[in-house]
């Protein structure tokens, strides 16, 4: 059986001035630490996801920027081939339109030539003539 006297009372009034000393001493800032840290951790967390969302806003960005720049180099390229292709062109015709003016330009040349011929001919076709008509009659060699 229990017995209550005066040690007792004292005894129950010493713990509770230990309980209380001890929260205020000891335990308030064992718990305000722990508050504090708890509201830390959920700080860097939101904080976390906020450059996670970040990141991925970036990386979504980037993705279109190097999409992007790769679509103007492959147009820059195409353009690129397109007027090379245009140049190879121009270069080729212009190579042909020459070549056509220098064959018109020898055929020219040997026309002049043929007909400077055919005239110098017809000048020396008479003598011809009398020089071939004197040896077939004067009986001589044809050389």
């Amino acid at each position: 059986m229990i017995v209550v006297n005066f040690t007792l009372l004292v005894q129950v009034g010493l713990f509770l001035i230990f309980m209380v000393v001890s929260h205020r001493c000891f335990l308030r800032p064992v718990l305000d630490v722990m508050d504090k840290r708890e509201h830390t951790i959920e700080e860097d967390h939101t904080q976390a996801e906020k450059l996670q969302e970040e990141a991925e806003r970036c990386e979504v960005y980037y993705a279109r920027e190097l999409a992007s720049a790769r679509r103007v180099a492959a147009n820059r390229i195409e353009e690129a081939r397109r007027t090379a292709l245009d140049e190879r062109f121009d270069v080729i015709q212009r190579a042909k339109q020459d070549s056509a003016a220098r064959i018109e330009e020898a055929r020219e040349k040997q026309r002049q030539r043929l007909a400077k011929e055919r005239e110098r001919y017809q000048d020396m076709a008479p003598q011809i003539i009398e020089i071939i008509d004197a040896r077939v009659r004067g009986g001589g060699p044809l050389n």
